[in-house]
């Protein structure tokens, strides 16, 4: 455990095992999703135990479910990130929910310096045309 780490010390788990937890996430573009991390600091997924990997994919799947019947996507996103510490993030999709992409490509084209813009034959003002 880190102290500077945020996942060393999350919220209060929704699901938890004693090798893994599930906390929810809020995220104004994502909505709501959740993030399964294993309780100890490991950087890899190819860095935990057989029994924390088990581990994460079942409560993963407990995650699955029980978003499942409080929203009720079409289907799910799921994500292993690697870093400081591992995590999971699942994401539930819906149909035609693909504006906060376009959202975000905008937001983050327009956070590119002029001089970038540029470089790949664009304007600042043709932004919002290209995302």
């Amino acid at each position: 455990m880190r102290r500077s780490c945020a996942l060393c010390f999350p919220d209060p788990p929704v699901l938890e095992d004693r090798l893994v937890y599930a906390i929810e996430a809020r995220d104004a573009l994502l909505r709501s999703c959740f993030l399964i991390a294993p309780r100890r600091h490991v950087p890899s997924f190819f860095h935990l135990t057989d029994d924390e990997q088990l581990s994460m994919l079942l409560v993963l799947r407990d995650a699955e479910r029980r978003m499942d019947k409080t929203l009720a996507p079409h289907r799910f996103r799921i994500e292993v990130v690697e870093g400081p510490h591992v995590h999971a993030r699942l994401t539930p999709r819906h149909f035609g929910n693909r504006w906060w992409m376009r959202r975000r490509a905008r937001q983050e084209l327009r956070a590119l310096p002029d001089r970038m813009l540029k470089d790949v034959g664009l304007r600042p003002d043709q932004v919002d045309e290209v995302a």
